[in-house]
């Protein structure tokens, strides 16, 4: 093994990526989607608020 590819492993498959097809449908109002960080309704996944104790 030569020493440019010495600690490489070509035949490993690091990730895979897996995206639903979606349709265009309804979207939010402009100032809507910049708050939510999408146009999308189907898309928008809020996290709820949380607190943290020292």
């Amino acid at each position: 093994m030569s020493e440019s590819k010495k600690g490489f492993y070509i035949d490993i498959k690091l990730a895979q990526v897996y995206i639903l097809m979606q349709m265009y449908g309804e979207t939010f109002e402009i100032r809507t989607a910049l708050r939510n960080g999408t146009l999308f309704p189907e898309l928008y996944r809020p996290f709820p608020p949380q607190t943290f104790q020292e």
